[in-house]
């Protein structure tokens, strides 16, 4: 491989097997680079990137690399229950980093109990670990992860969809449970229009009891971290309760 993969390669810790086709092309005499055209088909591959905490597994499809640029087909991969679909570019700059990337991650029934799925989350929103830790969520979730860098910039936006699937959570150590939770929860940057991170919450729904919560709206540059050093959050929200007890501990909490 070109040298400015070879940092990548490490970093991936890649297992399994994999079919390869490798075409190396250099015409005489000229002082061109030499130029590399490998196609690797995963069998039966597993990784574990040191930048990421998810291990996956039983990965299979089609990782094309020609030049400075990695194109990623049809890749599938395995995570506990967990199934994974990723598929886009990614283009090396000459120090062994992504200079340009266009990435879909596609990830179905993925438990949120699972402490890795927190370490990655908290990766995106700084501080959501505490919160998570607090909510102790548990369920299925269906995650889709869309990542772009342009050329010339520092920062990769990031644009994350979380569908909730029956899930439950708290909202504090001591507060009451609620269950059922469906809908939807978006949060995405975009640092090059100079746009600050917003948090959306669509259709969200949960049970509490006999009762029904509906949560809908927004929070711009939300901050989990008091020590972050960010401009406060601006937050607008819309919520809806129906068979509400009023005499009961939820209306209290």
């Amino acid at each position: 491989l070109p040298h400015q993969f070879r940092n990548i390669w490490d970093e991936l810790s890649l297992g399994g097997r994999a079919d390869a086709e490798v075409l190396i092309s250099k015409p005489v005499g000229a002082k061109q680079e030499t130029r590399y055209h490998t196609n690797l088909y995963c069998r039966d591959v597993q990784v574990k990137p040191a930048f990421f905490p998810y291990s996956l597994d039983n990965l299979t499809g089609e990782i094309e690399i020609v030049d400075h640029l990695i194109k990623l087909k049809a890749i599938s991969a395995q995570r506990n229950k967990g199934e994974f679909k990723i598929d886009g570019e990614i283009t090396i700059g000459p120090n062994g980093k992504a200079e340009i990337m266009a990435v879909n991650i596609d990830a179905k029934n993925i438990e949120t109990n699972d402490y890795v799925l927190k370490e990655a989350t908290n990766k995106i929103l700084t501080g959501i670990d505490a919160l998570w830790d607090k909510s102790q969520p548990e369920g299925p979730v269906n995650v889709a992860v869309t990542l772009q860098k342009s050329a010339g910039t520092p920062n990769i936006n990031a644009k994350t969809i979380v569908q909730c699937n029956g899930v439950s959570a708290k909202v504090g150590a001591s507060a009451p449970a609620f269950t059922n939770i469906q809908g939807q929860i978006e949060y995405y940057t975009n640092y090059e229009e100079s746009q600050r991170p917003y948090l959306a919450l669509k259709n969200l729904s949960a049970d509490y009891d006999k009762s029904r919560f509906e949560l809908s709206g927004g929070i711009s540059n939300p901050s989990i971290s008091a020590a972050s050093g960010k401009a406060r959050p601006k937050i607008a929200l819309d919520v809806k309760i129906s068979n509400l007890l009023v005499g009961g501990k939820a209306l209290y909490s």
